[in-house]
């Protein structure tokens, strides 16, 4: 007779061949945006359920949002703070980094400008290849100014990572700067 404890049975998953799971997996966190909102957010349980479901599923996807996903933020410092949160593996494997603007500011009120000194926080990701700096500003009324200071950001990010792609554009698609 089979049992009827759930923390018994195996995932379905689990009885598939590595590469169908890994399909499955690239299907779960493949091209994955993670907001980083505050200090008190963490990378919430929805997006990550897969690795709860038991321990060796944990350990085959662990690293997978990192190196897969997108960490995005609306402040520096609260990058920072993500990544203080995180081990040396996680740090290692985080690909991809987006930062938000409005009119090329911070999006969160706590960080009011940033600054060549704040983008230091980004060599802590040694595998870090992409970076992209979205500008939500709807109006375009000083296109110039913008693509400007935006392209002074994308040298600050070289500054501290140079060997990364470095990506400024709108939200709206209408204009991208790109270097790296």
């Amino acid at each position: 007779m089979r049992s009827s404890d759930p923390k018994g049975a195996s995932p379905l998953v689990l009885r598939l061949p590595a590469e169908l799971r890994n399909i499955v997996y690239d299907y779960v966190f493949g091209n994955s945006i993670y907001p980083l909102a505050g200090s008190h957010e963490r990378l919430t349980k929805d997006a990550l359920a897969l690795l709860y479901v038991n321990r060796q599923l944990y350990t085959e996807t662990a690293l997978l949002p990192y190196c897969t996903g997108t960490f995005a933020s609306e402040a520096l410092n609260i990058l920072r703070e993500f990544i203080d949160r995180r081990t040396p593996a996680q740090l290692q494997a985080i690909n991809s980094i987006q930062l938000r603007t409005l009119n090329c500011q911070p999006l969160s009120t706590i960080e009011w400008i940033f600054t060549r000194q704040a983008f230091s926080c980004l060599k802590r990701m040694p595998g870090l290849s992409r970076v992209e700096i979205v500008d939500r500003t709807r109006v375009l009324i000083h296109e110039q100014n913008i693509k400007a200071i935006m392209s002074t950001y994308v040298r600050w990010v070289h500054f501290w990572v140079p060997n990364v792609v470095c990506v400024a554009r709108d939200c709206e698609g209408l204009w991208q700067l790109e270097e790296g």
